[in-house]
């Protein structure tokens, strides 16, 4: 299952008792709620934690308003990701955000790893 961190921070639990947080509504969060199912889908991370910080571009160049979602950084845990190069990594994630890269986000930074990544 899993793990998804929002702003919101609320602690919920899965049926499968998996550590999750609360999900933002799709109506309130759309670009946000849209990563997470595509990545959710093309990946079945092992973790999933993506945060928008879009706030902390107001007033630059291009930003939209409070309510924009533009900015965020992703942090993924996936077994698909094994044998693939960083940069591999990168494309199949870009691959899978195309829609929301090509009209919402502005900004996005990526930390993707495989489990093997993490052992010592």
């Amino acid at each position: 299952m899993a793990e998804t961190q929002t702003p919101s921070q609320t602690p919920s639990q899965s049926p499968a008792s998996a550590s999750t947080t609360h999900t933002p509504v799709p109506d309130e969060r759309p670009v946000y709620a849209a990563m997470q199912r595509k990545l959710t889908e093309a990946f079945a991370p092992i973790t999933l934690t993506i945060r928008d910080e879009s706030y902390k571009h107001s007033g630059h160049m291009g930003y939209m308003g409070d309510d924009a979602e533009t900015h965020f950084v992703l942090t993924i845990v996936s077994e698909r990701f094994e044998g693939m190069s960083r940069l591999d990594r990168q494309r199949a994630i870009h691959k899978a955000l195309k829609d929301e890269l090509a009209t919402s986000i502005h900004a996005l930074a990526i930390r993707a790893s495989a489990p093997s990544d993490t052992k010592g």
